[in-house]
């Protein structure tokens, strides 16, 4: 039977895929920003007004309720947000919040894990630059969807506002 979650649960999967598929192809910026694109997306399924547009308050919401507990980062979930408005907007990692020291600048790690801990040792000021691994943050994305996708189908309030939302983003087109 197809029902709203199912298509909702089909299409975060999809975008998954997208993300894994592309960073497997090797080309990480693209990965890494349909990796924000994807906590936008659950972002703008949580918030409380299905009329406004998805805010910041609203992306940092998630990231600080479903991203960021379980993880080892050091940044913020601004940090974050300032990463997406980065890359997203000028494909970049100097967003304005950057320039204007609200947020740490984040330089990305693609391969071995320990190459993490080594940029963040020649990183000279950790005040305002931090080092995060792509395959990291991509695990703690898919935790935190996994956590929020519990608990949306566990509180009926929770389920029809993320469903509502979806009904108005949603739309498949089959020709």
């Amino acid at each position: 039977m197809d029902t709203p979650e199912k298509r909702l649960v089909e299409s975060i999967n999809e975008l998954l895929n997208g993300i894994l598929l592309v960073h497997g192809e090797d080309l990480s910026i693209p990965a890494l920003i349909l990796l924000y694109v994807g906590i936008d997306f659950v972002a703008s399924l949580d918030r409380r007004d299905p009329y406004k547009d998805v805010t910041r308050a609203d992306f940092m919401a998630w990231v600080d309720r479903y991203l960021l507990p379980k993880s080892d980062f050091k940044c913020s979930s601004i940090d974050l947000y300032s990463a997406r408005c980065g890359w997203v907007h000028t494909y970049t990692s100097k967003s304005r919040f950057v320039k204007t020291g609200e947020a740490k600048e984040i330089f990305y790690v693609f391969g071995l894990y320990d190459k993490e801990d080594q940029l963040q040792k020649a990183i000279k000021d950790p005040s305002v630059t931090v080092a995060v691994h792509f395959t990291k943050l991509f695990n703690a994305f898919r935790d935190g969807l996994d956590v929020w996708e519990r608990e949306f189908l566990a509180d009926p309030d929770h389920r029809d506002r993320v469903i509502n939302n979806s009904n108005r983003l949603l739309h498949t087109f089959i020709q």
